[in-house]
């Protein structure tokens, strides 16, 4: 009994730690890092290879994902079998104590991998990438609000200081373009 006891909380266990290790590579995934695990460093004698590498990497973070939730499901199907097993043997008393220790732990766990992955190793990758800190643009135009709004640019490429300028006008710019639309689109229609 001792052994099932054994085998079926370590499988809830990893379960906890399948299911955030899932978590942390989809917000990776979502956020477009790729986490060292399956980053592929790119060969500075091949022109080229650090964008194929990259696409590469993005494809078997994929596929490291849907293969953890495979895992996950899995252990799933194992852990509801044992619960049957373990369930008709011991008293209900029993069963209870035992159900809310072992789902007590598991939670634990999750909490710990989740603090480690998620939080420490997502957050040191995002500054690696130096996505969080730099390419911060602050919206100071914006008619409705007193307040900046902060825009986080996520993508690789630098961009011009004109660019930028454009980017600041934030939705003005489009309103103005409208107006200017409907200007033209007014003088067009007084012409014919």
């Amino acid at each position: 009994m001792q052994t099932k006891l054994d085998d079926w909380n370590s499988r809830k266990q990893k379960a906890s730690r399948l299911l955030a290790s899932i978590n942390f590579l989809k917000r990776c995934r979502d956020h477009n890092i790729i986490p060292n695990c399956v980053r592929l460093a790119p060969r500075k004698d091949i022109v080229g290879s650090a964008s194929i590498l990259e696409t590469a990497s993005r494809k078997l973070l994929i596929k490291l994902v849907a293969g953890h939730r495979t895992e996950y499901q899995r252990l799933n199907i194992q852990i509801q079998n044992e619960t049957e097993e373990i369930r008709e043997i011991l008293s209900e008393i029993d069963w209870r104590q035992c159900i809310n220790i072992l789902n007590t732990r598991a939670h634990n766990k999750f909490n710990n991998c989740k603090v480690i992955q998620i939080k420490k190793k997502f957050e040191k990758l995002a500054q690696n990438t130096n996505r969080h800190l730099s390419n911060v643009a602050t919206l100071n135009d914006t008619p409705d609000t007193s307040q900046n709004v902060t825009v986080i640019y996520l993508s690789k490429q630098n961009l011009y200081k004109q660019t930028i300028e454009v980017l600041n006008k934030g939705l003005i710019l489009q309103q103005h373009r409208e107006k200017s639309l409907t200007k033209e689109f007014s003088r067009r229609l007084s012409r014919s």
